[in-house]
Order: C-alpha cells, then structure tokens, then sequence
C-alpha cells in the first residue's frame, strides 16, 4: 500500500492509486475524520504507514484532549484499621466502577494505597517503595497501560516525585524525582533534582539555586504544571517555580499572598500546609481557607519576577450551610474542616471538601453540590495533596525498555513491533495446553515473581469468537473471590511486520501488516492441582479426613457460587483445574470453557481433553443444539468432585467406572444423600449453590471453618465483609448448635461481625 493511500482498494495495485492523496489534507480535517474512528484502534496505533502513526500522535491526541471533560477524582482513603486505599469519584456518566483495578492489575507489583504519586492529564505516576534504587512506573489507565522508567542507580531512597504533562503542549512528559531533602540542605549542598524526560529517555541532575534562606525549609509534596513550569509550596511560605523547559532547569521564589487572620495575627505554618494549588483557563490559583472564608488568588505575569497575586473570589463558608438544607455538614466533620481540592480547568468550578465528602461550588452561580461521598467509616486523608483531578487522556505510552517503532531504520527494512510478554517474561515451562489455549509458567522480569500466563490465540475469521473471548475475559478479571484463581491482568498483543518504503516505491503484497492476534492472560501460579493432592495421598497410602474433604467440598461451592453470582458458567471443573495453595485453601481455575448462560449451546460447549470431559454433565455431551447450558451442568460436576473426595479411588479405571455407574443413576447404599441430587440426570432437578450452602451437611467437626471466623474476628471494625458467608455459618452454628459446647461464644462474634457498633 503506498504511504500517500489510504484506501484499502488500492493495495497491491501498480496503477495509480484510486483515492484522494489524504497527505494534503489539512490537520484539522484530518483529526476529524480520525475522531469517527474506534478509539481502540487507534490507541494502538493499528496502521499500515508511519506517516499515520505520526499524525496520531502527534496531532490527534493534542488536539482531542482539548475537548476531553474533567472524567472524576482519584483520592486516597484511609479505614478505620488505619489501612490506605485508593478509590475514584467519577463525575461523567460512565462511573467509577473499576477504575482503580483497571491501573493497579498492569503494575507489576502488588498495589497499595500508596503506590499513586501524582496524576497529571491522564497520567498516572507510581512508585514502588519496596525496590532499591526506586523504580517508577507511568500509567495510562484509558489505554492500559503501565510502562517502567529507567532506573537511576542514584535514587537509593524514596523522597518525593512529580510529574509534569500537558498534551496541549507536548506528547512528551517530564518526572521530577527531590534526590535530596530540602531540609536536610545547606548553602554549600544546594537541594538537587533529577529530571527524566520521556522525550530523551534519561534522567539529567540539576542543582536547585535558590536564595540560601529557603533551603532549610521543606518543601510540600503539592504541585501544579502549568505552561512549562512546575509549582510546589515552600514551608517557608514561598511558591516555589522550576522552569523545565529551560536546558538549567531555572529556579525562582515568590512569597505566597499574605494572609492576616482576624486580630492581625500572622498565619503560621500550619495554614500554609492546607494551602492548594489549582490551574484552570492557562492561569495558576493559590487557594486556603482561613476562619469562615476560602480565599482563592490568581498569579498574573506567571513565574516571572514581579509576579503578582490578585485576590479572586472569597468565598464564606458559612453562606454554603444553606445551600446544603443543613444535612451535609455534621459535628464530625464541621464547616472549618472544609478544604480546597481542586478546580475545574475549564469553567469556574471549584471543588471543595471534607474528610467524608467532595462538594464542587460554582464561583458565579453559587450553586453547591455533593459530587461524593464516602461509605461510613472512611475518611480522605492529607486532603489537596491525595486528591488528584482525573481527564482521560488516548497518549499511548513508550516503553523504554523496547525497541521503538519509530527508531530511524533504513528504507526496505522491517519494522517489527515489540511484544510486551517476550521483554517482560522469562518463559521457563509448559504447564497445559488445551482447546483453548496454552498455559506457561512465567517469570516476570520487573518483579522476579512467577506467574502462570495462558496464551490464546484469538481468529478473526470465526464468527464473533473475538468479541466472545474479550467480553469473557473481561468479566473473568473482575472476578475477585478467596476461592478463585487471582487473574492479575490481560493484555492483546498483535504481532506486526510493517516494511518501509520511499515515497516514489510502490509497495507489493509484502508489506501488507502481518498479524496474529494473541490474548494473554497472567494469573497467580499456584503450583499443586487437587489432583496432584489426591495423587500423592494414594502414592503415600493415606486418605483425606472427613473434616478436611467437607472443607474442600464448601470451598469449591463458595467458589462456584461466586462465579454463578457473575453470570457464568464454568462448564470445566475437573481435579485438573482446581488448585490447592499454601494455605490448604482449594482455587477455582482455567476458565477456558467459561461462558454465559444464554450465549452458547452445548453443542458448541463440548471442547477439551478426555480428563476433563469425565466430569462434565450429561447435557453437555448431547450434540442436541437446541440444550442451553444453565448454571446447573457445573452442580454435575460438584458431585463428582465430592465423589472423588469422599471415595479417594485407587486407581483412575475404578473412578471411571464408579463414574460411569453413577451417571447410569447407581448409587451405593453408603453414598451421601446430597450425592443423589448433585447428580441427578435432570439440571433442574439439581441444586443451586445457594441451596447447598444453607443445608444443614457436615462441614467439618464444629461446621464451621474456624480459620475463617478468627480471620474475621481479629479486626471487628472492618466493614468489608462477605455477609453471604457470615449468614451462612452463623445459620449452621444455630443447626448444630447442641453439638458445639462454644457455639454461644461463635454466635456472639459472628453478630458483632454483622452489626458492628458505631465508631467511637
């Protein structure tokens, strides 16, 4: 295809191309053709030519983000049990619901509420603080993506760092890394920063020049990037400018507006820490509350010397009680304890708050509003500097430690983009391959830690298989259960040969995009199968305890119950795929049969190996296409799983004959009466997992799992508790009751577990 054809008709012809040279359109005519096309493929950058990858890049994200809302906030929190948490409060109608795992499962380490450093236009700055030296990451959570920062061996201890982005100006964005504390400086040792350029890939030391008498005070970790030039707060009570687009990194101070309180007492230092930052229409805003009023200034001239402040609005608190019919503010969190957050780039918007609620007030309509508010027992911690204004941002980010498509290469040669799963996994050994797809034992590069990663191979030719498996395996990542197999992330990746040509060749049939499409898939590695466990009790003549099997047999049915609770069918349960860990915990996997209910027959259902089809449910080997898999086939397989716990068989011929005589409908006299139900011939006549949990059965001894409740009960004022579970022994400790000399004492903390007192 030439690079001046757009057209799909003219590949491969020698003639003159048929369309409109589409070089010769103006840019703004062509970001607006680009804005009718998908965003995902355009994010990944899915083009024949440079010349369109250039053009995306370059011209189509600037200009989009212009047009891009104001999406919400990410906002850290903090529980009653003193844990940090990172949560979202969106503001447009597309909601909030799994923003914070959709960043946190492309990290590559585990994600804690305090891995966020900043988010500057869509991007998100991570750090992880256990690494030595410290490794950032840069996140795009509306191309999922997470690429490392090259690691400065200088950087041996985690001070602060910021990041600076505005692709209205640029594609390219800066991190500023504090290699020395501001407060620890002297006039000979001048504080230093280290400033990364995505544009270069480096990291370049420079010395803060400042006046001497600003080193000795910190600086606060609040900043705004603004024009070029990044904005932090002095304790000192300066604005403190760092002008990154000059090579020396220039430096200058200017004194904060001065603020008298009431009586003319100075403020102090204190005040200047609720002090807030905000850029909105091109200018920089200093915001702070003082008494019953929220002063709000403007800086005219920018960051030059002489620069100004000009006092805004003044906005008294005690005017927005009204506005709220005097229900929002409560003798916890009174009207003094309102802060400044944030404010809206692009209208008159000022987001306000307090530790359980966001407001936004409108400086010219007056109007005030709850945006969110916070589950009881919450609270937003540190205030402006945890709070982090979020726009979707469509930059596809670089990864540095790849080969760039874009690397100036002779022309004819082949440009061959880079795979995320070769550079950032070790590949050490074929765990199982299947009808769909094949499992490997992974070992990541950025954290040293094995993962079990399934590589399936996506085919666009086969009706809707493509949209079938995303949609699953979206659905399967939310998937978030003690009895699941924990899926980390999923990524596609294209394999592309692209050949470049000069602009008088005429491309061939070679230089068509060559891709195959590959879905992986990395889940937590857990390296003994349930029917490893019953393997090795039969090579080492012993048998599983009652207590233990009926602890494995709830686990799978909690764990079933919570996939069913999805809307899926697992359609695939065996002792194959069905995991022990560590902790003697039983782990639902392999979900490569998993599929919803009203979308596939099972005729088209019955895919995979023999092992795996001996516990499959009679429906689901019928080749009537007209049979529609329920929830009820995995209960079939449940009974056979107990079968297999229950008899432990010696040899695999005795469980497929045992097997086989129970599908015919022959039970033994001794046989559990669940068994019959669990396997009955008709789905309907089979029991839901939630009926199975509320029968009164022999869980174990004291039926109930003891482990479980003390993991409960050590941490009462937790809120995040999974009630289905605590009804459900809290049902069985009543049933057996006189069986159990400590039920009163179990009953007693599983009610405080319900109905947790208030806080004090």
């Amino acid at each position: 295809m030439s690079l001046n054809c757009c057209c799909g008709s003219c590949y491969g012809n020698n003639e003159r191309p048929c369309c409109f040279d589409w070089s010769k359109l103006p840019d703004d005519l062509m970001v607006q053709i680009l804005c009718h096309l998908p965003e995902k493929p355009l994010i990944q950058f899915k083009c024949v030519s440079k010349a369109w990858y250039f053009l995306i890049s370059n011209v189509f994200v600037p200009r989009i983000f212009a047009f891009m809302p104001l999406s919400g906030f990410l906002f850290r929190w903090m529980a009653p049990d003193y844990k940090y948490t990172m949560d979202y409060a969106p503001l447009d109608d597309n909601g909030g619901e799994g923003f914070v795992e959709s960043y946190s499962t492309l990290l590559p380490f585990p994600h804690t509420g305090k891995d966020v450093l900043d988010c500057c236009n869509g991007l998100l700055l991570v750090v992880n603080r256990s690494s030595v030296p410290v490794e950032y990451y840069v996140c795009n959570p509306a191309t999922k993506q997470c690429v490392p920062i090259p690691v400065s061996p200088m950087h041996l201890k985690f001070m602060y760092a910021k990041l600076a982005f505005n692709p209205l100006k640029s594609t390219n964005y800066k991190i500023v890394h504090l290699a020395r504390s501001a407060a620890i400086a002297s006039v000979t040792h001048p504080p230093e920063l280290d400033v990364f350029s995505s544009d270069t890939g480096k990291w370049v030391k420079h010395l803060v020049l400042l006046e001497p008498e600003l080193y000795g005070f910190k600086w606060i970790a609040h900043s705004v990037y603004l024009d070029g030039v990044l904005y932090l707060l002095s304790c000192a009570m300066y604005l403190l400018c760092f002008n990154l687009k000059a090579d020396n990194l220039n430096a200058q101070a200017i004194k904060l507006p001065e603020i008298v309180r009431p009586g003319k007492f100075p403020v102090d230092r204190t005040t200047i820490l609720r002090g807030f930052l905000g850029a909105s229409k091109e200018f920089l805003y200093y915001a702070n509350h003082i008494e019953s009023a929220v002063l709000v200034w403007s800086l005219e001239q920018g960051c030059c010397k002489g620069g100004q402040w000009i006092l805004k609005h003044n906005i008294c608190v005690d005017d927005l009680a009204p506005h709220s019919q005097g229900r929002i503010f409560s003798s916890c969190y009174p009207l003094l304890r309102l802060m400044p957050y944030a404010l809206h780039p692009t209208s008159d918007v000022i987001f306000l708050g307090i530790p359980s609620m966001l407001f936004s007030y409108h400086l010219k309509t007056n109007q005030f509003k709850v945006i969110h508010k916070l589950e009881y027992g919450r609270a937003i911690i540190d205030g402006q500097y945890c709070v982090f204004p979020y726009s979707r941002c469509l930059l596809a980010l670089h990864n540095f430690t790849q080969r760039n498509i874009l690397d100036r290469s002779p022309l004819g040669s082949e440009l061959v983009m880079s795979s995320r799963y070769s550079t950032n996994y070790k590949e050490l050994k074929e765990l199982g391959k299947g009808s769909f797809g094949t499992v490997f034992l992974c070992k990541n590069l950025l954290d040293n830690k094995n993962y079990a990663v399934r590589k399936i191979p996506i085919k666009d030719g086969l009706d809707g298989h493509r949209e079938k498996v995303l949609r699953e395996v979206l659905a399967l990542s939310t998937m978030d259960h003690r009895h699941v197999v924990r899926y980390v992330q999923a990524w596609i990746e294209d394999g592309y040969t692209v050949k470049q040509y000069s602009s008088e060749e005429e491309s061939t049939s070679e230089d068509s995009v060559k891709a195959n499409t590959t879905l992986y898939i990395q889940m937590k590695f857990c390296p003994r199968t349930l029917d490893g466990l019953l393997e090795s009790c039969r090579d080492s003549n012993t048998v599983l305890d009652k207590r233990r099997v009926w602890r494995y047999f709830r686990q799978i049915v909690e764990g079933v119950h919570h996939i069913h609770k999805q809307s899926f069918v697992h359609q695939n349960l065996s002792r194959f795929n069905i995991f022990v860990d560590e902790n003697e915990n039983i782990l639902i996997g392999d979900f490569g049969l998993a599929t919803f209910p009203q979308d596939r027959s099972c005729g088209v259902a019955i895919i995979g190996d023999a092992d795996n089809i001996l516990y499959m449910a009679p429906e689901l080997k019928e080749k009537d296409a007209q049979v529609v898999v329920s929830d009820k086939a995995d209960i079939f397989s449940i009974g056979l799983l107990l079968c297999d716990l229950l008899y432990q068989f010696a040899t695999d011929g005795e469980r497929i004959s045992v097997f086989g005589e129970l599908r015919m409908g022959k039970f033994p006299e001794s046989a559990e009466p669940i068994l019959k139900d669990l396997l009955a011939s008709t789905p309907l006549a089979r029991p839901s997992t939630s009926e199975i949990l509320r029968r009164p059965l022999p869980w174990g001894e004291v039926g109930l799992d003891y482990d479980y409740v003390r993991q409960l009960g050590d941490d009462m004022r937790t809120l995040h508790l999974d009630y289905n579970y605590v009804r459900h022994l809290e049902d069985n400790v009543r049933t057996l009751q006189p069986q159990v000399a400590e039920a009163t004492v179990v009953i007693e903390r599983l009610e405080n577990l319900l109905f947790p007192r208030p806080l004090e």
